[in-house]
Formats: structure tokens, C-alpha cells, sequence
């Protein structure tokens, strides 16, 4: 879902203001959470299909434009370090999710 929605967010950042986007992907986000904190031993597959495709709508709807609204505050000749930054924090967030 994230592959398929976060183009579609890019170019709609461009149309609309990014934190519209991405005050409606973290509320996706928090919604699927909130499904998946209620899973059970007898929880049909199709609802946790369900929870992830709406987990990757958020994240496709978060992203994108997270990355525009980034990438335009900062001046043309900072945006190397910044996409770095963005990139790096992603990362690092990505990793330290894991630990527990």
C-alpha cells in the first residue's frame, strides 16, 4: 500500500499543504495500531490484512509529503544535508524500533 500511495501523496503535497497529509496518515497510522494492539490467537487473517493495509496507507500518506515539507524549509544549497538527515533519522528510528 505504501508503494502504491506515497507517489500519489508526493504529487498531492504539491497541491495541498503536506501537514493536511500527514495529519491524515498519522491518524491511519494510529488507527491501524490501535487494531493491532486488540489482535488475538482467533483473529481472522483478513482483519490483519486489513490492519497492515491500513498501517501502509498512513505510512504512504506520511512520508511523502513529511520529505516535501522537509526538503522546502530548507535553502537549495543545504538540501544534501538535510535529505541525509531525513534519511539518517529515518533510519536510526527504523533500528531502534526493533529494540527492545
Amino acid at each position: 500500500m505504501m508503494a502504491l500511495i506515497a507517489p500519489l501523496a508526493g504529487r498531492m503535497a504539491d497541491m495541498v499543504k503536506p501537514h493536511i497529509l500527514t495529519s491524515a496518515g498519522m491518524v491511519l497510522i494510529f488507527m491501524a495500531l490501535m487494531g493491532f494492539a486488540t489482535l488475538g490467537p482467533d483473529t481472522p487473517e483478513t482483519a490483519v490484512i486489513m490492519g497492515l493495509m491500513l498501517l501502509g496507507t498512513g505510512m504512504g500518506l506520511f512520508s511523502s509529503p513529511n520529505t516535501t515539507k522537509i526538503m522546502c524549509s530548507v535553502k537549495r544549497d543545504h538540501a544534501g544535508v538535510a535529505s541525509a538527515t531525513v534519511t539518517s533519522m529515518r533510519l536510526i528510528g527504523q533500528a531502534l524500533a526493533w529494540v527492545q
